[in-house]
């Protein structure tokens, strides 16, 4: 740990918690990106998941609303989206207007929705894998691994058959 203490601004102030949910985050997504995304995470892959789930049925309960309302509490303030949601870093190819469309609520469609919050899972994953995360010491990431472990348990336990 002395390397994380020397090079990683903000690791010595970590909580416990904090770096479980990390660890968790991180072993998590390796397996969610296995088993539900084929081992090629994008978010086209994502869409592509989404439109077929849907038309096999398995978003009519719509199992992630609460992970959506945590989004959309957290990235949106008086109807426009807020500098939460630019720190996220979409890319392009990460269609960012769908996920401010969704977030926004004018866009409601089951796998338009579910795409947008697994698209932010993966640019989570993105900016904590890359070093993003680092610049601010990890601040107020917690919730955000909770949540985004949350949702990936979820999409393993419905779309994935156990060995």
């Amino acid at each position: 740990m002395v390397v994380l203490e020397k090079f990683a601004p903000g690791f010595e102030d970590l909580k416990p918690r904090d770096l479980k949910a990390s660890g968790d985050f991180a072993f998590l997504w390796t397996l969610f990106e296995a088993q539900v995304l084929d081992t090629n995470a994008s978010a086209r892959k994502i869409k592509t998941k989404s439109v077929e789930w849907l038309a096999e049925g398995l978003l009519n309960d719509h199992f992630w609303v609460n992970h959506l309302n945590y989004f959309k509490d957290r990235y949106i303030e008086n109807g426009v989206t807020n500098y939460r949601f630019d720190a996220l870093n979409l890319r392009a190819g990460d269609d960012p207007e769908l996920i401010r469309q969704v977030l926004l609520g004018n866009n409601q469609n089951l796998d338009d929705s579910l795409a947008a919050c697994l698209i932010i899972v993966l640019r989570f994953r993105n900016n904590f894998f890359h070093g993003l995360k680092w610049a601010y010491g990890m601040k107020e990431q917690h919730q955000n691994f909770e949540t985004s472990i949350g949702l990936m348990s979820l999409c393993l336990d419905r779309f994935v058959q156990p060995n």
